[in-house]
């Protein structure tokens, strides 16, 4: 999550993201599940729409880098662990 979004994952103040970032990986976790929530990209999840949710977490610019695909890929590697 880029600091600029510190508001909108919960935190008033870019430096209380910050440290919430720097005290481990619950918070992490906790910043990306709001920040899905916030802007509107957990129904792409649901539906396993890989390229809406790519799109609106990392922008145009997705195609580009193959996000969609990559999670795509990363979520049958994990169904099979399931």
């Amino acid at each position: 999550i880029m600091g600029f979004n510190h508001a909108m994952v919960g935190h008033p103040d870019i430096q209380g993201f910050v440290n919430a970032m720097y005290a481990g990986e619950r918070e992490h976790l906790v910043a990306f599940t709001r920040f899905v929530q916030t802007a509107g990209l957990a129904p792409a999840l649901r539906r396993q729409d890989w390229a809406g949710f790519a799109y609106g977490y990392n922008g145009a610019g997705y195609a580009e880098n193959k996000y969609d695909l990559k999670l795509a890929s990363a979520y049958e590697q994990h169904q099979v662990l399931a």
